[in-house]
C-alpha cells in the first residue's frame, strides 16, 4: 500500500532561508543554543551558505539531529489590571 504525498517535496534553497531570517524579531529570547536572532539577521550573508548545507545534508542523508527534534516554548501570562 502506497501513501500519496499531500505535497511535492523540494529542498531548501537561499532564499526560503533568507526570507525565515527576514521575518524573525530582533530581540525575541534566544533558544537553547543561546544564538539570537539579532546575530542571525546581521550576519545572514555570512552564515547562509552553512544553513543552506546543513538543511541540504538533513534531507539528503535523511538524518534530524535529536536536538532538533525538542523545543521548548514558554508562554509568559499576562497580568490584567481590574478597573475599579
Amino acid at each position: 500500500m502506497s501513501t500519496i504525498p499531500k505535497f511535492e517535496f523540494a529542498l531548501v534553497t537561499n532564499v526560503q532561508i533568507c526570507c525565515a531570517i527576514s521575518w524573525l524579531g530582533p530581540y525575541k529570547a534566544p533558544g537553547a543554543e543561546s544564538i539570537s536572532n539579532a546575530m542571525l539577521i546581521h550576519c545572514a550573508d555570512l552564515l547562509l551558505p552553512h544553513i543552506v548545507l546543513i538543511y541540504l545534508a538533513t534531507f539528503m542523508l535523511g538524518a534530524y539531529p535529536e536536538q532538533w527534534q525538542n523545543s521548548v516554548t514558554i508562554v509568559p501570562r499576562k497580568l490584567y489590571v481590574l478597573e475599579p
